[in-house]
């Protein structure tokens, strides 16, 4: 469903219609090259919300000579040498865009989700273990039985974000999710969606609805997503070395939760122990 719309009819007539769904907007970052962290997260919220949202956030964009917000182009705005839409901003005109979106987060009643995974360590496990990570069947001795996805730990920040999605709806409610289809391939995406869907249990999935993929400059959520997760992913990656502007504004958005799940060796480990030692040898051995 590329670039689809989601319409929510909210009343009809004299009539208040109740609330059954809610939409979540990711994004991904250091899914590419050689990154220290990779991070797919965003916000969760109800349809009538993100209408709100995206009136405050497209109030705020036409503002200023841009068309639409790109975090990583905005973050970069000194070195796209003339070609930029933020080419040429003053630090206060920076200043009052980023203070004027952060707000326009925080007065809606929209949710931060997602996680990130230490690429390292992951990569630090054998194939076999990397495939048992990332949701591959192994037999009784542990020969797999499917493969699973040793190349892609970002498996494992989908997993969270699927989760906490679900965590925030009502028994009754059904999550849609909404990625970018500039930055998420897919055919991936779809297939990651499907594969955890079907093989790790869990009784939050019955409430996952559809996953589709849009334009940012279409599904405005997706804006904010992408401010998000470039934001945390440069603060796992560089820490205290991050910049004042982006650590300021990361501070800001931190209100609505205060930390980001990491797939570390502890967390790793603990899926792992779900193994029996046989299996676990088995996969050890598979390099």
């Amino acid at each position: 469903m590329r670039g689809s719309r989601w319409v929510y009819p909210y009343n009809r007539g004299k009539h208040l219609i109740a609330v059954t769904e809610l939409l979540a907007y990711a994004d991904e970052s250091g899914t590419h090259s050689n990154p220290k962290y990779c991070v797919i997260s965003g916000y969760i919220a109800s349809p009538r919300q993100w209408k709100l949202f995206e009136a405050d956030w497209k109030a705020v964009i036409g503002q200023y000579p841009i068309t639409e917000f790109h975090a990583h182009e905005f973050f970069h705005r000194q070195k796209t040498q003339g070609n930029g839409q933020f080419d040429g901003w003053s630090d206060e005109q920076a200043i009052r865009l980023l203070n004027e979106l952060t707000q326009v987060i925080h007065q809606r009643r929209m949710y931060p989700i997602g996680g990130a995974v230490e690429v390292a360590t992951f990569n630090a496990y054998t194939k076999g273990e990397r495939a048992f990570l990332t949701m591959a069947e192994v037999d009784a001795v542990g020969k797999l039985i499917t493969s699973g996805a040793p190349s892609r730990p970002y498996q494992l920040a989908f997993v969270t974000l699927m989760t906490e999605a679900c965590q925030r709806a009502d028994r009754d409610m059904k999550v849609h999710f909404v990625f970018d289809s500039n930055h998420v391939e897919e055919p991936r995406a779809v297939q990651e969606f499907k594969k955890i869907r079907e093989r790790i249990p869990n009784p939050l999935w019955s409430k996952l609805g559809r996953i589709s993929f849009a334009d940012s400059s279409q599904e405005i959520g997706l804006q904010a997503a992408d401010l998000y997760a470039y934001l945390w992913h440069n603060f796992l990656t560089f820490g205290p070395r991050m910049t004042f502007e982006r650590m300021r504004i990361l501070g800001l958005l931190t209100r609505k939760r205060k930390g980001m799940g990491v797939w570390n060796q502890h967390l790793m480990e603990s899926l792992l122990g779900h193994l029996s030692p046989q299996q676990r040898a088995e996969l050890r051995n598979l390099r």
